[in-house]
C-alpha cells in the first residue's frame, strides 16, 4: 500500500488504494502529466467488481487522470447473474462519464468470463469494439 515501482520508460505502477489514490492525484491534477493509459482491475473475494469502482465520483477522477487522447480498460468478471448486472451498470456509467464513449472487448474462448470495459475522454473515440480496433490500428501506424 502505498508504494509505487518503476519500469522500464515512462511505465509506472501504483499499489495503494485505487479510489483515495486517484482522487487525491485528480485534485492535483495540474501538477501532474497525464496518462495515456489506466488499467483498473478490482474485485472483491467474490469476483464482483464494488461499485465505488465505478461510481460517477472515480469515473471523473480517472478521466480527470487521462490525456485527452488517453484509454481506460476496466475489467469486469461476468457470466453470472450478479456479475453480469454491474457489468451492465458499469457500461452505462463509463457511457455517460466519457464523451468518447466507451465499448465491450470481450476476453478470449480461454477466459469467457471476463469483459473489458475501454473509455476515452476524447470525443469520438469510440464507442464499438470495432471503433475501438481501428483507432489502435491509427495509434500503432503514428508509431
Amino acid at each position: 500500500r502505498g508504494q509505487r515501482r518503476s519500469a522500464i520508460g515512462r511505465v509506472a505502477v501504483h499499489v495503494d488504494d485505487a479510489a483515495a489514490w486517484l482522487r487525491g492525484r485528480a485534485a492535483a491534477a495540474t501538477a501532474r502529466e497525464p496518462y495515456d493509459l489506466v488499467c483498473v482491475d478490482i474485485a472483491d473475494g467474490s469476483n464482483r467488481i464494488p461499485e465505488t469502482f465505478y461510481s460517477a465520483a472515480f469515473l471523473a477522477d480517472v478521466r480527470a487522470s487521462l490525456a485527452p487522447h488517453g484509454v481506460v480498460c476496466h475489467n469486469f468478471h461476468s457470466g453470472k447473474a450478479d456479475l453480469d448486472r454491474r457489468l451492465e451498470e458499469a457500461c452505462a456509467a463509463y457511457g455517460a462519464a466519457f464523451p468518447g464513449g466507451a465499448c465491450r472487448v470481450p476476453s478470449p474462448a480461454r477466459r469467457p468470463w471476463n469483459t473489458i470495459v475501454a473509455a476515452s475522454p476524447r470525443r469520438g473515440a469510440f464507442s464499438s469494439l470495432e471503433e475501438l480496433r481501428a483507432a489502435a490500428r491509427r495509434a500503432r501506424e503514428q508509431r
